[in-house]
């Protein structure tokens, strides 16, 4: 027998369903809807990945315009829930890559002390105490 809970679940998706051949087929309005539907809770996910406000929001656009750009190829029926948050999951890992790499390098290059001056204050706490921690047992 089938809960309501579920029924609604399998209504949303099969609207989800609909609204993916929509906004294929053109209709702007449903594409809206897709985002108006999906873009808090993606964003929440995004921004506990990149932990940054309008890095976050660069990384919405990036899932919505795959999404958009990814319209034609995608297969009827599709799930589109696990599709754009898969997709967001990596698009945020992606930055945190480019961004690593870039850490990575600016210490190559000697700019530790700007790096550290741009830290999160709880990092920039962090590695004070242990700056501290060291020098103290030294």
């Amino acid at each position: 027998m089938e809960t309501q809970g579920q029924r609604h679940t399998q209504d949303l998706e099969t609207s989800d369903s609909v609204l993916v051949q929509q906004a294929l087929a053109g209709n702007q309005e449903a594409f809206e809807a897709l985002v108006s539907r999906y873009n808090k809770a993606l964003f929440v996910l995004i921004y506990h990945y990149v932990g940054e406000y309008h890095e976050a929001h660069d990384v919405m656009q990036q899932v919505w315009l795959q999404l958009y750009l990814s319209l034609p190829t995608l297969r009827p029926h599709l799930h589109i829930k696990p599709w754009l948050f898969t997709v967001a999951r990596n698009r945020s890992l992606d930055l945190l890559r480019r961004k690593r790499l870039l850490s990575f390098s600016e210490v190559e290059t000697g700019t530790v002390k700007t790096q550290f001056h741009r830290a999160k204050p709880f990092l920039r706490a962090v590695l004070t105490a242990q700056l501290h921690i060291t020098s103290v047992q030294a």
